[in-house]
């Protein structure tokens, strides 16, 4: 019920490009200023400048390392463009208090939680947070920490282990290393582990695995099998052992075909990670992740004398809380409902630049490029009221969800960028809504002989689709109705042309029953216009005059 994505049209956000930029083109030449409303899909809207992915931008990479650039004062989206407009709207933001639909919602969502998602399955306690953009809306935890008699109450800063959600720290990794200039999506692994040497099926010559990139270490695309060269949860081994271990590894399919889920994989890329940045994973997610963004109850094991640790359980027996060795870059991390609010604030700031604040430690553009990339694809349709995962990221689970035909009209097909974790006693999921800026944490702990272990996975997918999304949406976008039309709206009528493609011809009419701007252009659905912010429209500099005709 929670597997897969077929990519979304493409022409719905062409058009809400091109919808705003002719919108500040044409209405800009009001002296209207701006009332402040923007729209909910801010981030779609914004700039597509992406971040350096490829091994041949190595020297800009190394410029922008040198450089980077200082954070910026202005506001997301105050920049303005040759001629005043807004280069990027700004995004929304929710009124404190909240609205009265959405207050009632977060008010609801312990209970909610602990009735439609722990319970059915078998929890002993849990922890929860929703974030919106740079507000932390939740934050909490429900249950008890063991099943003792007197236990403590499970809180926000409840630490359980997150399992494969480790991954996305993992990828982190490599997106830093990107940004600073060091390692590239598109390298191959062999540049860091001269010994990693597969046998790949049908390959003309032995350890053809060598070309095996990092991107598809970091997206299942290696052909890696599923486990490490090591026993599960007792895997202390070197990298250099593991690497003579692989020898013997035979792939499932050629790298870089359909994804097969590996955390040898992840474990594979933070060793080739380790040797191009001269650290450890764990010394870099503690350095470089932990500490700026603030998570200080986030841990690779939690402190001997913690105190505030969920006990789960696999029958009757404690889960250990071992070291998973070589293999923890794919799922050894713990964390907290409050500490995880940061981490998703962090990844939902994809219109802000790195060094914005202290806890932004990647560009927006990288944020964008990574939430959005996708490795591979199925086709399947979904049918309404279902949330299939269709396609696959780096690390991300991306599904697509269609709403039921009753659905809000304006947002009836999206996605969900995800990843769940799954290790013994414990489960987690992170699921982001990044046009939304919408994120949500869940964990939880195992009790004791649970009798009822349900898909914690898909029910908090199904949580977040269908309970969560469509009403943050409609309380936004009541929040984004947008100024009427100014009363001298008739006078933008007529034809207009694109300076940068000039033969491309632009109807403007007014709608006077739907109170809109309408833009026509030839073979194209006529686009609404809606007034997004902006100052006015100064005259645009005088055209040269045509050259002379040619002499005859």
């Amino acid at each position: 019920l929670h597997r897969a994505r077929a990519p979304r049209a493409p022409s719905r956000l062409m058009a809400a490009r091109v919808a705003l930029g002719v919108a500040c083109l044409v209405l800009a030449l009001t002296a209207v200023a701006a009332a402040g409303q923007v729209p909910t899909l801010a981030d779609v809207l914004a700039s597509t400048g992406e971040g350096i992915t490829s091994a041949r931008s190595r020297a800009a990479a190394a410029a922008l390392a040198a450089a980077a650039p200082a954070p910026s004062s202005a506001k997301p989206g105050s920049d303005a463009g040759t001629y005043g407009c807004p280069v990027a709207a700004p995004r929304t933001t929710l009124p404190t208090p909240l609205p009265a639909a959405l207050a009632g919602l977060v008010a609801n969502l312990p209970s909610q939680f602990l009735d439609k998602v722990l319970t059915p399955a078998g929890a002993l306690s849990g922890s929860l947070a929703l974030v919106y953009g740079d507000q932390t809306l939740y934050a909490g935890g429900v249950g008890k920490l063991t099943p003792d008699a007197g236990a403590k109450d499970a809180d926000a800063d409840t630490l359980y282990r997150m399992g494969s959600v480790s991954k996305v720290f993992t990828s982190t990794m490599l997106q830093v290393a990107t940004e600073r200039g060091v390692a590239f999506g598109d390298e191959p692994v062999s540049k860091y582990l001269p010994d990693y040497a597969p046998q790949v099926p049908g390959a003309a010559t032995p350890h053809a695995a060598a070309d095996t990139t990092l991107e598809q270490l970091g997206s299942h695309q290696s052909g890696l099998p599923r486990q490490s060269p090591c026993t599960f949860g007792d895997c202390n081994i070197s990298t250099a052992v593991a690497m003579q271990r692989l020898r013997n590894y035979t792939l499932l399919r050629y790298p870089g075909e359909r994804p097969s889920y590996s955390n040898v994989g992840f474990a594979v890329l933070a060793a080739a990670l380790e040797e191009a940045m001269n650290t450890t994973w764990r010394e870099f997610v503690a350095k470089e992740v932990f500490e700026p963004i603030g998570m200080a109850r986030s841990a690779y094991l939690p402190a001997a004398d913690d105190g505030n640790v969920a006990a789960g359980y696999v029958g009757n027996d404690v889960a250990p809380l071992q070291d998973y060795g070589f293999e923890a870059p794919a799922g050894q991390l713990f964390s907290s409902a409050n500490d995880m609010a940061k981490f998703m604030k962090m990844l939902l700031g994809t219109h802000k630049r790195r060094g914005e604040t202290q806890a932004q430690i990647l560009a927006g553009s990288t944020l964008r490029r990574w939430l959005r990339r996708r490795v591979w694809v199925d086709g399947t349709q979904v049918p309404p009221g279902y949330v299939l995962m269709t396609s696959w990221g780096a690390p991300w689970e991306v599904s697509l969800v269609n709403s039921p035909p009753n659905g809000p009209a304006d947002f009836l097909q999206y996605e969900i960028v995800g990843k769940d974790g799954s290790v013994p006693g414990y489960n987690a999921h992170l699921l982001l809504q990044p046009e939304l800026g919408l994120g949500m944490y869940a964990a939880m702990a195992v009790a004791p002989n649970a009798s009822r272990l349900g898909n914690f996975d898909s029910t908090t997918a199904v949580a977040m689709s269908f309970q969560l999304v469509p009403v943050f949406q409609a309380a936004v976008d009541a929040l984004n109705k947008g100024p009427t039309l100014p009363p001298n709206a008739d006078d933008y009528c007529g034809w207009f042309n694109l300076t940068t493609q000039p033969a491309v011809g632009l109807f403007v009419t007014v709608n006077k029953a739907a109170g809109v701007l309408e833009l026509d252009t030839a073979g194209q659905p006529t686009q609404q216009l809606q007034w997004l912010g902006g100052g006015a429209l100064p005259p645009p500099p005088p055209r040269p005059p045509p050259p002379p005709p040619p002499p005859r």
